[in-house]
C-alpha cells in the first residue's frame, strides 16, 4: 500500500460560509437581514483543496480535488482531465450509441428489443473506482451515495459519507481500494482543529 500525506489550510468556523442568513435588498433603502425558513441544519464548516493524484486506471489518472466538511457528513469531489486516451475512449462510446440507437431504431419496426443504452465511457471507467474515508480516531463512515459521468471536458465523480468529521481527529485519508476491499493506495490529509470545530448546541 502506498500512502501520501499533505497538510492542509483551509476557512475556520469563525469564518464559514454564512449559510444561515441571506441579505434582501428593499428599494432604495438599507439591506434587510431576513432569516431562511426554515434555518439550515447542516453546515459548511471547511473545504480542502488537497489536488493529488488518487489512483491510475487504464493509462488515466483521477485526481482528488475536493472534500467538503459538513457538520453532518463529508463530500468528496475527484476528476480525469480530458487526455488523449479519453478522447479515444469517448469517441469508442459514440459509436457503441450510434449502433445501440440504429438497433433500436429497427426494434421500432417489428424487430426484437434491444436492451438498455452501453454506459459512458466515464461512468464504466469511474464506477470501478472503489473509495472509502475514514481518519485517525476510528470513526466508521458510512457510504451514503456517489454520482459520476462527463466528456468533452472531464470526467467527474462525487461520493458522500456520514457522519461528519469529528473535532478529535487530526487526520482525515482517502483509501483507493480493489475489489476484495483491500487498500491500494492512501491519501492522508492534516486536519485544523478550527477547521471542524462545531457551533455552540
Amino acid at each position: 500500500m502506498s500512502s501520501g500525506r499533505v497538510a492542509l489550510t483551509g476557512f475556520s468556523g469563525s469564518s464559514m460560509m454564512r449559510v444561515g442568513r441571506r441579505v434582501t435588498r428593499l428599494g432604495r433603502g438599507c439591506p434587510a437581514r431576513q432569516p431562511l425558513d426554515p434555518e439550515p441544519t447542516n453546515l459548511l464548516r471547511g473545504v480542502l483543496v488537497p489536488v493529488v493524484p488518487l489512483v491510475d486506471v487504464d493509462a488515466i489518472t483521477l485526481v482528488l480535488l475536493m472534500l467538503e466538511l459538513w457538520d453532518q457528513d463529508v463530500h468528496l469531489v475527484a476528476a480525469c482531465l480530458q487526455t488523449r486516451r479519453t478522447q479515444e475512449l469517448e469517441a469508442v462510446g459514440r459509436r457503441q450509441l450510434e449502433a445501440w440507437g440504429d438497433v433500436r431504431r429497427e426494434a421500432n419496426r417489428g424487430l426484437p428489443a434491444f436492451h438498455t443504452p452501453p454506459d459512458e465511457p466515464s461512468v464504466r471507467y469511474l464506477g470501478s473506482v472503489m473509495l472509502a474515508l475514514r481518519d485517525d480516531v476510528g470513526t466508521t463512515y458510512e457510504f451514503r451515495g456517489r454520482s459520476m459521468g462527463g466528456g468533452q471536458t472531464e470526467w467527474r465523480l462525487t461520493q458522500q459519507w456520514r457522519p461528519g468529521v469529528p473535532v478529535q481527529a487530526s487526520i482525515l485519508a482517502v483509501d483507493v481500494q480493489d475489489s476484495d476491499g483491500v487498500t491500494v493506495h492512501s491519501v492522508e490529509l492534516a486536519l485544523r482543529k478550527d477547521l471542524i470545530t462545531r457551533a455552540p448546541g
